[in-house]
């Protein structure tokens, strides 16, 4: 059965209460996971060319779906081939000036994902794929919602751990939870053909999460690190995990990989996942 979330309130959120949504800003300092601030300047598209099908190549099918896309305004980063935050005509004429243009193993690994998540754009679609909101919101990243279900040691491209949204329901992004390899704990996965930045939690608590009866509010989640483990509710806890988000949806200026996104002002700091952390710790 469907279940419909109500919106309370005009710019209120649509998860079943009212949370008052904040516009997204651009070109404002990033908030790295590990507590430091970066500034993101240049463009950055998701795509190194506009290969939206993952074909290999950039065709009159690619130009062809962008006119339709930005007919519709669709604002999907990845569709925002000159990395300025808009998908606009100055991205058509550039996917139309480059056909003919080979695109990458990872164009077409970041392709693939796009088609495969890209339903999630509907929350509700995600609530009947089993995703839940795991964490509360915060700034940079949203709310973190996952598949009700453990994670492993197995990296699948297309069948991402989870996905970010905004606190008003908006698909940001999409992420990747591993465990480590037992053979090799301090190597990140092998996940995509590139350089994509994994970076990791430790002995991180997962307050409120319920696999049995979970709640839709996230203001009722909290996400800390550094937590011992007999001080986190049993089924709540991770002695360490792999991640990596992939800002297919809301433009990230530090890159489609980038840890966190300075355009997400919504929720608490990052700061307060680590308050029980020693000063050195870093992701």
């Amino acid at each position: 059965m469907r279940r419909e979330w109500r919106i309370a309130g005009a710019g209120a959120a649509a998860i079943g209460f009212g949370v008052v949504a904040t516009a997204a800003a651009k070109d404002v300092p990033a908030q790295a996971h590990g507590g430091a601030m970066e500034t993101c300047e240049g463009a950055r598209p998701v795509l190194s060319v506009g290969d939206f099908d993952g074909s290999g190549v950039v065709d009159g099918a690619d130009v062809e779906e962008l006119a339709k896309r930005i007919m519709r305004r669709d604002d999907a980063a990845f569709f925002d081939v000159e990395g300025d935050g808009d998908v606009d005509s100055g991205d058509l004429l550039k996917v139309a000036r480059s056909v003919g243009a080979k695109s990458t193993p990872l164009d077409q690994e970041i392709a693939a994902v796009f088609r495969v998540t890209e339903r999630y754009r509907d929350i509700h679609n995600a609530i009947e794929d089993g995703f839940i909101p795991v964490t509360t919101s915060f700034q940079g990243h949203g709310v973190h919602w996952g598949r009700n279900e453990q994670i492993d040691t197995v990296f699948s491209l297309t069948r991402p751990e989870g996905l970010n949204y905004s606190e008003d329901g908006k698909l940001l992004a999409v992420f990747w939870a591993i465990k480590p390899d037992p053979r090799s704990p301090e190597l990140p996965p092998a996940g995509f053909t590139g350089e994509e930045m994994w970076h990791s939690h430790q002995k991180a608590c997962f307050f409120g999460y319920n696999e049995k009866n979970p709640s839709y509010d996230f203001r009722m989640l909290n996400f800390q690190e550094c937590v011992p483990e007999a001080e986190c509710p049993e089924g709540s806890y991770l002695e360490k995990f792999y991640m990596v988000h992939l800002w297919l949806f809301e433009h990230d200026p530090c890159g489609a990989f980038a840890g966190t996104n300075p355009r997400i002002r919504q929720g608490v700091p990052i700061e307060t996942a680590l308050a029980r952390c020693p000063a050195e710790h870093a992701h």
